[in-house]
């Protein structure tokens, strides 16, 4: 019980404002979506879309915590317990080739933003951040899968920035 208002308290810690006051008052306060949308000044299909982008992204991370905490968990555990050497062992492999993976791919997530980011700079954080994200939904399913949990991620542009000058004052002084 504790566990679960922890995870969903840290979750709703992860939304913006206007995502956490639909979630609040549509799930605490028991609120309609058309009176959510009276109340905040805007449509009831914007309260339906928002609600449902936030659902997509709560139940899979959801589901993964209930996976790890009752499954998972209690598997190494018992894993663990019986403490032989050759099993421990390769769990410990099993482990470090799903952290590698997660690093490689992360990664090349990295170098993707920053490759789309200093391709298509504009003096204006808004339109980088939405060329961005368009590369990353065009290029990945996972990247599309990203993008789309997190729609208000703001992505730092002042390394963009500083290439895109750099390259610029390259090509002049040529």
């Amino acid at each position: 019980e504790i566990t679960n208002r922890i995870a969903v308290k840290k979750l709703i810690e992860e939304l913006d404002d206007k995502e956490k006051e639909i979630i609040m008052l549509r799930y605490y306060k028991q609120k309609t979506q058309m009176q959510v949308s009276k109340i905040l000044g805007i449509t009831q299909v914007q309260v339906s879309r928002i609600e449902r982008r936030v659902l997509e992204t709560a139940i899979p991370f959801g589901l993964c915590g209930l996976l790890i905490m009752y499954v998972i968990n209690p598997m190494f555990t018992g894993i663990l317990d019986m403490g032989s050497e050759k099993i421990i062992t390769i769990l410990g492999i099993c482990l470090m080739i799903i952290f590698l993976t997660d690093l490689v791919i992360s990664f090349l997530i990295v170098l993707r933003c920053r490759k789309a980011g200093i391709e298509n700079y504009k003096d204006d954080t808004e339109e980088m951040n939405k060329k961005v994200r368009e590369y990353l939904i065009e290029h990945s399913i996972l990247t599309k899968r990203f993008a789309e949990s997190f729609p208000n991620a703001r992505l730092r542009v002042e390394r963009f920035k500083k290439l895109h000058d750099e390259r610029i004052r390259k090509e002049k002084s040529k």
